[in-house]
């Protein structure tokens, strides 16, 4: 299984400014304790963007992506943190609130792309836009993708962090889109 991560800065019209593409190797150790929550049918305790230790167990609606428009709780986050990525990450290191006052960026929903498959690879892309409407430049350093799983209530738990070097700078009318492209490989 592999991880790719795109990122498109756009301008107010949408035309691309500036595009990065590369395999990813961030999906921490809560990647695989969810997959074992739900493949075994149990409970596993993992640690949420919170700190706190949850025990999510099998249900239908784990592992779910898909925020809605202005919920930065989950999906694909933006943060401006540096530090390297780590197997026992659970958060972003400094996410980035929703809103348009300083230092913060609008997020959109997350949406799904349809499932591409050929002779030797399946994929799903995970998509999410950021909007600057702060007033002022924000660099985004690290990007993560925040699952939801069931605990009594929903439990939301990072399963994949990634640090860009250099930071991708987003300048104030301007959006990021990102995608999560997850692909299996024969």
């Amino acid at each position: 299984m592999e991880l790719w991560i795109e990122a498109l800065v756009k301008d107010k019209k949408g035309k691309v400014l500036r595009r990065l593409k590369r395999k990813a190797h961030s999906f921490v150790g809560n990647f695989i304790r969810c997959l074992a929550v739900q493949f075994a049918s149990g409970k596993e305790a993992i640690t949420d963007t919170g700190g706190n230790t949850v025990n999510p167990y099998a249900h239908q609606s784990n592992l779910k992506a898909g925020a809605a428009s202005g919920n930065d709780n989950f999906g694909i986050q933006a943060g401006t943190g540096t530090n390297t990525v780590s197997i026992n990450d659970n958060a972003l290191q400094t996410k980035i609130a929703h809103g348009t006052g300083s230092g913060q960026l609008q997020y959109g929903g997350v949406t799904f792309g349809a499932t591409a498959c050929d002779t030797s690879k399946c994929e799903c892309t995970i998509t999410r836009d950021f909007a600057n409407g702060s007033g002022g430049d924000i660099t985004v350093n690290e990007l993560g993708l925040v699952l939801q799983m069931t605990d009594i209530t929903a439990k939301n738990i990072l399963v994949a962090r990634d640090v860009i070097s250099g930071g991708i700078t987003i300048t104030n009318g301007q959006t990021l889109t990102v995608n999560y492209k997850i692909r299996a490989t024969a």
